[in-house]
């Protein structure tokens, strides 16, 4: 685990706030969630506000016309190409390997 001063002296570079809240978040104190705004921005309060608020936007954003000209899909088979994917066992290097690339 590492230490809070070698957090600090990483990642502060004149952002401690930002330092702070992260180590929150990790830590699963506190979680900074977006605060939900009005159309004329004022921020919502209550739990049905924003419940009606998110039912508001999604009806906005799905609501839409039919498009006017639709893709067909069935005579795309011949385009696509196909994929080569090994189906063998993983072995102990690969996940070696890609555990060092994280």
């Amino acid at each position: 685990m590492f230490s809070k001063k070698y957090f600090i002296s990483k990642y502060t570079i004149g952002d401690a706030k930002t330092l702070y809240q992260t180590l929150k978040e990790l830590a699963g104190e506190h979680v900074n969630r977006p605060r939900i705004k009005l159309k004329d921005g004022r921020q919502v309060a209550t739990h049905e506000l924003k419940m009606n608020r998110w039912q508001e936007h999604f009806a906005a954003v799905l609501n839409c016309r039919e498009p006017d000209v639709l893709h067909e899909f069935e005579n795309d088979t011949e385009d696509i190409p196909t994929l080569e994917v090994n189906m063998e066992a993983i072995t102990k290097t690969e996940v070696a390997r890609a555990v060092s690339t994280q």
